[in-house]
């Protein structure tokens, strides 16, 4: 495919890489239906050495006809050079081997990461791997980006034509047509060190077949990899090339941890805690599935307008949501997301959503268009609160509030007339009353099928809102040890852990993934496979855990290196949700390393991402308290 740079409008015209994809030989419902599944899963993902994925879909409407119909997603934009540009600069000498180890310790953490996820890369080469310089004094090593997800695959996904990336890179188990796992990113890393290295790929040829002749046949010839500078990397290199994948590597954190050697650090450096699995939630699953596939069917009378997720804070409703609108938008149902952002500027949440529905609208059909002028009077409010044509706008849609709201939501209304699509709230007990207020003449008005309102609450219930509202309950414990079983690298430790991780904290997810973090950083490097000395390890490991969240958050905010520790203390100064720039410029970092800390800090579950990545805000509530407390610690100890 192409990628172009483009500017998102809706996101403070943010710059991002736009990757659209060749039509390809498949333009059949099967892969479609696989391409949006494989993206949506990878905007999920977050990693300090990923590019980030926001968004994908379908071009509806386009200057040029040819790019119609063709399927895109945008990424984070990387202002960095490819791992060859950035190698040729590097001067000769233990610097420059030193910084390649860096590098690839990097890219193995970042693999590691992603396939403990089920996500197989299939293109790693120089050109996919971007360095950024640290810009920080104390760090002189360059920051690693991995970028173009376009021929990444689910490990468990059945390819019908195996065969993706770059020939010079792919691993012989895909040449052959042989089943193949995450091994085959470790090949593609080890062509790609080769090549650094040895400044040329591992086989060369005049045409494809001959190449392919080579990889199944030949072995590479080592020069430069073999002299005294590079000899420590020689091993690995050979190990990562080795044509049969049961002699390489069998995962990237063992590559990870044989390259570090006696330098070797705790697991969780090279191995982040995978995702814990969604798990349970099977009744309240259906019924919101049911709702989304009602949207747009011929009989759907009785169809849910609006349906509320309560429960205590940590409890699984912001998981819950989030799941079914990636299911939502893995079926191709456009999905709009309210951001909480001031609750005292009026209709601070509802503004964007009618900017994405107008966007979305007008790329459809002429319908739209028409749709969207009609109602531009109470869409244009500005680029923001601070802006003065914004202020004076909302003051005059105030004195014409019921107008106003009125108007909104036969807009929203109208436009689903034109295609279904869903409105997704989280923490909507934050909403400023004028978003609620539309949003209730929404539910009062929409014809049913054509519009869901899927929306979390902390406490009991959203009486602002008539809707259906469904309280979650606790996991039980057959969850709790499907969830330790999907996050840590040993079933048998897994299932030992889970049970009891349930009897000590019960079944509230946000306490048991918390748990789940300080266990993993803990694991010793090589994990028993007796019954009994799993038994002993997880009850060892369960005696070292505190009793509850906050000690866990404390534990693990203390562990923490002085950079993120520092984004998490200016971030506890921000009530709402932070926007980026605003946390760049106050932090002491380039941009880059801020992108990074924050990255690193949503990985490990402490911050979230709003807007696309535009905002943060700390994950838990009870972090802020001890963050504070952790600063006032801290000054304490300077005065004494």
């Amino acid at each position: 495919g192409e990628v172009y740079l483009v500017e998102d409008s809706l996101h403070q015209r943010r710059q991002s890489a736009m990757k659209i994809l060749h039509r390809g030989d498949r333009s059949d419902d099967a892969a479609i239906d696989q391409f949006r599944t494989e993206v949506s899963i990878l905007a999920t993902l977050q990693h300090p050495n990923l590019t980030r994925v926001y968004d994908f879909g379908t071009i509806h409407q386009c200057d040029d006809p040819a790019l119609e119909g063709r399927r895109f997603f945008t990424m984070e934009c990387i202002n960095g050079v490819t791992a060859l540009e950035w190698w040729r600069t590097q001067r000769s000498g233990h610097d420059r081997v030193a910084h390649l180890h860096h590098v690839v310790r990097q890219a193995l953490g970042m693999l590691a990461y992603v396939h403990r996820q089920g996500i197989i890369h299939f293109d790693i080469k120089p050109d996919n791997l971007l360095l950024l310089r640290s810009g920080e004094s104390d760090d002189p090593f360059p920051l690693l980006k991995v970028t173009d997800f376009g021929f990444s695959g689910r490990r468990d996904a059945a390819l019908e034509f195996p065969l993706r990336g770059t020939l010079e890179y792919t691993a012989p188990e895909l040449l052959r047509h042989e089943a193949f796992d995450h091994r085959v990113d470790l090949y593609s890393l080890g062509a790609t060190l080769y090549h650094l290295i040895e400044d040329r790929c591992p086989f060369e040829a005049d045409n494809p077949v001959e190449l392919i002749k080579k990889v199944l046949t030949t072995e590479p010839d080592f020069h430069r990899c073999a002299e005294a500078e590079f000899s420590p990397l020689l091993p690995l290199v050979r190990k990562l090339l080795h044509k049969d994948p049961a002699q390489r590597y069998s995962s990237a954190a063992d590559a990870a941890r044989e390259l570090e050697g006696d330098r070797a650090a705790p697991a969780d450096a090279f191995d982040q805690l995978a995702k814990p699995r969604f798990v349970g939630r099977e009744k309240e699953k259906e019924l919101i599935g049911s709702a989304i596939a009602s949207l747009g069917a011929e009989a759907a009378d009785h169809a849910l307008t609006a349906l509320v997720v309560t429960g205590p804070e940590g409890i699984g409703k912001s998981a819950l949501v989030n799941e079914m609108a990636r299911i939502a938008r893995a079926t191709d149902v456009p999905v709009f997301d309210v951001h909480v952002l001031q609750r005292a500027v009026p209709f601070s949440g509802i503004l964007p959503v009618l900017r994405m529905l107008r966007a979305d609208a007008m790329s459809r059909s002429a319908e739209g268009r028409d749709v969207m002028r009609k109602y531009a009077d109470v869409i244009e409010g500005g680029p923001g609160p601070g802006d003065d044509d914004a202020v004076e706008q909302r003051v005059t849609w105030l004195r014409e509030r019921e107008k106003v709201v009125e108007a909104q939501a036969r807009c929203i209304n109208q436009v689903s007339l034109l295609f279904p699509f869903i409105i997704v709230v989280d923490d909507a007990q934050l909403l400023d009353p004028e978003t609620e207020e539309v949003l209730r003449t929404v539910i009062r008005d929409a014809r049913a099928g054509r519009v869901l309102i899927l929306a979390a609450v902390r406490g009991e219930e959203w009486p602002a809102i008539p809707a259906l509202h469904v309280r979650l309950e606790e996991l039980d414990a057959t969850c709790v040890s499907a969830m330790s079983t999907s996050a840590l690298p040993s079933v048998e430790v897994g299932e030992a852990l889970g049970d009891r991780l349930y009897r000590v904290y019960g079944g509230s997810p946000g306490v048991i993934v918390e748990a789940l973090l300080s266990v993993h950083a803990m694991l010793p490097r090589e994990l028993p496979r007796q019954s009994s000395d799993v038994a002993t390890l997880a009850d060892n490991l369960l005696g070292r855990l505190p009793r509850n969240i906050d000690e866990l958050l404390f534990v693990r905010y203390k562990a923490l290196e002085r950079g993120p520790q520092l984004v998490l203390d200016v971030l506890s100064c921000f009530a709402l949700p932070a926007r980026l720039e605003v946390l760049q410029d106050i932090l002491p970092f380039q941009s880059q390393r801020t992108a990074a800390y924050l990255a690193g800090l949503e990985t490990e579950g402490l911050v979230v991402p709003h807007e696309m990545g535009q905002r943060v805000s700390m994950r838990h509530a009870s972090l802020r308290s001890i963050v504070y407390a952790a600063i006032h610690e801290g000054r304490r100890s300077l005065t004494c």
